[in-house]
């Protein structure tokens, strides 16, 4: 007869034999389960047995198996029941794990449970109460009526010890402290705010005192209108259109136009008579003339007698000079004349040269300047006039009146006609070699008014 294995399994059951059981031999036959499961339990039951007698001996042999429990050798032992009472000596808190109470000084502290529904904690120093704990979780200090709603409650001032600046943690901190750290936030907040927007009150005043100020924005903010890169887009439909320095002009009307580089509002523009092929901007100054306290030309004007203007880059102001008739041929171009020509070399033009000239208004028929075309230059008039010595002598040095001066000769005869409250003596024509006329009352010649002279522009 053999020994069957041992397992140490528990077995939900222990099986038997059928009433018409066959038995057999053999550790895995029929005949052996029940015995089999007999001896699994057993064998496990042997198991259990000895793990705790294993852990019994363990903690016979331990000096404190259970540190979370006083041992004798810690004092008195004392429990804080649930009835009434007072409890007196060291004492040990079940209040997460035990937690010793030692008394300091003389006297005994005192821990009291009342049993009259009040389910506080007391801890009392004689007739002095020390603290209060209650079974909300708050802790009451001193003389502190609990307030049944913060956690903390001190009678007194509390002390501790300042944090450093940058602390963020629960550390209590000093009185001084917090000045300091709300003294720092304030500077932060007012940083370099003006004396008038300092405080809280002023800037409800400079927000009109509305509570819903950033609403009232919003709203006004929502009725602009969109951005847009026009001034179509924003609804003007009468505004000028800023082109920059190097934009080219458009090609086709977009309304009037200002552009940096001519300076100058523009308007679409057709140049087409006497010969004039040009339709596109141009500026409405193009030719006009202006004397400049500045010596040199401000942006969009060229100085006056300019002799090498490109034909496409200036087209407008030839183009301009063309079709209102003061282009001319080049060889009947002269300076001091409102004249425009083209140049022989097929590219260029030059425009009227004004230079040291006085300008004076066209007399348009009305009858002081009779006979003078629009643009054309003059000579200069003689003037008659008494110095008061009542003796004057004009001497040429053997040249005529017009070689010396430019002017037209004048004879005595016309001088007469021309001033007949005036003797005029002497000969018609200036003698040869130092030759002149000689007057002994009133004397005749050529005035000049006194003047500045101002930098002449034509605008293109």
């Amino acid at each position: 007869m053999g020994n069957l294995n041992e397992n140490p399994t528990w077995h939900a059951g222990v099986p038997y034999f059928e009433a018409d059981a066959v038995l057999t031999g053999g550790p895995d036959c029929p005949d052996n389960a029940p015995i089999q499961a007999l001896a699994n339990r057993t064998r496990y039951l042997k198991e259990k047995v000895e793990e705790v007698q294993g852990d019994v001996g363990r903690h016979k042999e331990s000096t404190d198996p259970h540190p979370q429990y006083m041992t004798p050798a810690e004092g008195d032992q004392r429990y804080l029941g649930l009835g009434g009472g007072t409890l007196t000596g060291p004492l040990w808190l079940l209040y997460q794990g035990f937690k010793q109470l030692n008394a300091a000084g003389d006297g005994d502290f005192e821990i009291v449970h009342r049993g009259n529904g009040d389910v506080s904690i007391y801890v009392n120093h004689g007739a002095n109460r020390i603290a209060r704990f209650s079974q909300g979780g708050r802790m009451v200090l001193g003389e502190a009526v609990d307030n049944a709603r913060d956690t903390l409650q001190v009678a007194g001032s509390v002390c501790a010890a300042s944090p450093a600046d940058d602390a963020d943690n629960s550390q209590l901190p000093p009185t001084a402290w917090v000045n300091r750290r709300i003294a720092a936030a304030l500077a932060n907040l007012l940083g370099s705010s003006p004396a008038a927007l300092d405080t809280l009150n002023e800037l409800a005043a400079a927000l009109g005192n509305d509570p819903h100020f950033a609403t009232t924005v919003t709203n006004l903010l929502a009725g602009k209108a969109d951005k847009a890169n026009t001034l179509a887009g924003y609804g003007i439909t009468n505004g000028l259109t800023r082109l920059e320095t190097g934009q080219p002009l458009p090609t086709h009307n977009v309304g009037p136009i200002w552009h940096d580089d001519y300076a100058s509002i523009m308007t679409w523009q057709a140049f087409t008579a006497n010969g004039a092929n040009y339709i596109g901007y141009a500026s409405v100054l193009v030719g006009n003339l202006l004397a400049d306290t500045q010596p040199t030309p401000r942006a969009g004007y060229i100085k006056s007698g300019t002799r090498n203007l490109s034909r496409t880059a200036y087209a407008a102001l030839r183009g301009w000079a063309m079709h209102n008739g003061v282009m001319v041929a080049m060889g009947a171009w002269a300076a001091g004349s409102i004249m425009v020509a083209d140049n022989d070399d097929g590219s260029t033009f030059r425009i009227y040269d004004v230079r040291g000239e006085f300008p004076r208004y066209w007399d348009d028929a009305r009858g002081l300047d009779l006979g003078r075309a629009f643009g054309a230059w003059q000579r200069g008039s003689l003037g008659v006039g008494d110095d008061g010595n009542n003796v004057a002598t004009m001497r040429f040095g053997g040249s005529t009146l017009a070689e010396v001066y430019g002017y037209d000769a004048v004879t005595l005869e016309q001088l007469n006609a021309s001033y007949p409250t005036r003797a005029f003596l002497g000969s018609d024509t200036p003698a040869s070699g130092d030759g002149g006329y000689n007057t002994s009352t009133p004397y005749w010649g050529v005035s000049r008014p006194t003047n500045v002279p101002l930098l002449a522009t034509v605008k293109f």
